[in-house]
């Protein structure tokens, strides 16, 4: 199957933006936590050493970004092809600081993306985070390839999706 249109996904929680936080809530959404035990036994499985550099691709409104955080000691990127999701994760602040969650947030598709406008330093992520961003992509060869681009040799993909049933898929 084909993707959904980066201008469709864009659109789409452009308008869902204002409500999106709220509307996930209500439905006791736990991927952001799930994301975040996952990356923190990931982390007790490197002998406790936290991940340099971490990539949060599809970030919307930075619902996993604080999960992240206390596990990256380096630069934690948000990536999100929606402006009004992104202006939602730059408000978040790291817990306990006036600094912000994400190191920076960049809106862009995520199949155009490179390490020179992602990483201060070019330096390859260590960690890839991808929370319910793969239902939007039918072939998922070329998103795997645009994040091995931007990973060096033995970081982590860390991502959810939906299963469905037989009649929904």
């Amino acid at each position: 199957p084909q993707r959904a249109s980066p201008q469709f996904v864009e659109a789409l929680f452009d308008d869902f933006s204002d409500t999106f936080d709220s509307k996930l809530s209500a439905l006791s959404y736990a991927v952001p936590s799930i994301i975040g035990e996952t990356a923190r036994a990931l982390v007790s499985l490197r002998g406790g050493e936290p991940f340099s550099s971490a990539i949060d691709a599809g970030c919307g409104t930075g619902l996993v970004g604080p999960h992240l955080r206390p596990l990256v000691a380096g630069q934690l990127v948000g990536v999100d092809l929606s402006h009004k999701m992104l202006a939602r994760a730059a408000t978040l602040l790291a817990h306990g600081s006036t600094q912000p969650l994400y190191d920076k947030l960049l809106a862009s598709d995520l199949l155009g993306l490179s390490l020179p406008a992602l990483s201060d330093a070019s330096t390859p992520f260590e960690l890839l985070v991808a929370a319910d961003v793969l239902v939007y992509f039918g072939d998922l060869g070329p998103l795997l390839a645009a994040f091995a681009g931007l990973s060096g040799s033995g970081a982590t993909l860390v991502f959810s999706c939906e299963l469905a049933s037989a009649t929904e898929a």
